[in-house]
């Protein structure tokens, strides 16, 4: 890997992104880092170059690509709610596919000779699952909604860069938790509830969707020391490279709710929400990642319970600001 390294980072002031800025400061400090963000700008981390783009202009990415003149790319920023994907499908492929296009067209314009990694999904194997073993990257991609559909089609789009000398490697993260993460998701949505429960905010009434399916967590910050890894690598990708990030682990989402009511040591009801539940849901998703451990040694290393802890008190914290 080349001495000066210009990390350009999409979508740097998410929930994946905080955690990954903050990973590469603490172990990447001569890494120069550009994050771009939509909306107000972020305070922290300080030693970050933050601009804002609109990944939906052609014009602004091609010149922020430019004057970041980045060795490595990141790219993370996407529309991230499965949910919400059924009901704003157009908005998620505007972001996810199109958005992605003008990073990529962006990159081989202004950037030719730097490393991207596309973040994808898990969810883009889909109906692959199915299988009921755990998956690895030759699954056949089989999403079931359009999140999941957005992620696939930009991961053929992004191929199709390669034959045009673009330098590109994919990661696809399986299910991710940790301090900062959106209502929108289950466990941060079940410690949400519990955290207002506790401080009287609600009655002690947790509402919930689907507790049977099983699914392959990973805490947020062993995600990005993947992410890192792989940058870290970056010269030494076959281009093309897929890598998921995955504990190995299926977990129903039922006992991990039991162990986040266990940890929070109070007494509550149960409550089925409809609107809570997917018209299209995968009853297992697990994954190996015998690829990422082989390649640059990685595996999850945070204790699960400690995992859990940081995302209840975390709402503790949000729920006093």
């Amino acid at each position: 890997m080349a001495s000066e390294q210009r990390i350009l980072v999409t979508g740097a002031s998410g929930f994946v992104g905080r955690h990954l800025l903050r990973a590469i400061a603490e172990s990447r400090p001569d890494w120069a880092v550009t994050g771009w963000y939509l909306g107000e700008e972020p305070k922290s981390p300080p030693n970050v170059r933050w601009t804002a783009v609109d990944l939906q202009s052609p014009a602004a990415v091609s010149a922020c690509v430019s004057d970041a003149a980045p060795t490595q790319v990141v790219h993370l920023a996407a529309a991230a709610d499965v949910g919400g994907s059924f009901t704003n499908a157009r908005q998620t492929w505007s972001i996810n596919v199109m958005g992605t296009l003008n990073l990529l067209e962006a990159t081989l314009k202004n950037a030719p000779d730097a490393n991207l990694l596309l973040v994808s999904s898990s969810e883009v194997y889909g109906d692959s699952f199915n299988a009921g073993v755990p998956l690895d990257e030759s699954a056949p991609l089989s999403p079931q909604n359009p999140y999941a559909a957005s992620k696939a089609a930009a991961e053929l789009l992004a191929r199709t860069y390669i034959k045009r000398g673009l330098k590109l490697a994919i990661a696809r993260p399986f299910n991710h938790i940790g301090p900062g993460q959106s209502e929108h998701f289950a466990i941060s949505a079940f410690a949400r509830q519990l955290a207002r429960i506790e401080s009287g905010l609600q009655a002690p009434e947790l509402r919930v969707g689907n507790l049977d399916a099983q699914r392959d967590f990973t805490d947020v910050r062993d995600i990005v020391r993947g992410y890192i890894a792989l940058v870290a690598m970056g010269d030494e990708w076959q281009s093309g490279l897929t890598v998921n990030l995955c504990s190995g682990t299926s977990r129903r989402i039922g006992d991990v709710l039991e162990e986040l009511i266990g940890l929070s040591g109070i007494d509550v009801k149960i409550l089925p929400d409809p609107a809570r539940l997917r018209s299209a849901d995968i009853p297992l998703a697990v994954g190996t990642a015998d690829t990422a451990r082989e390649l640059v040694g990685w595996q999850p290393v945070i204790p699960w319970k400690n995992t859990l802890r940081s995302v209840i008190d975390d709402w503790r914290i949000r729920l006093r600001l």
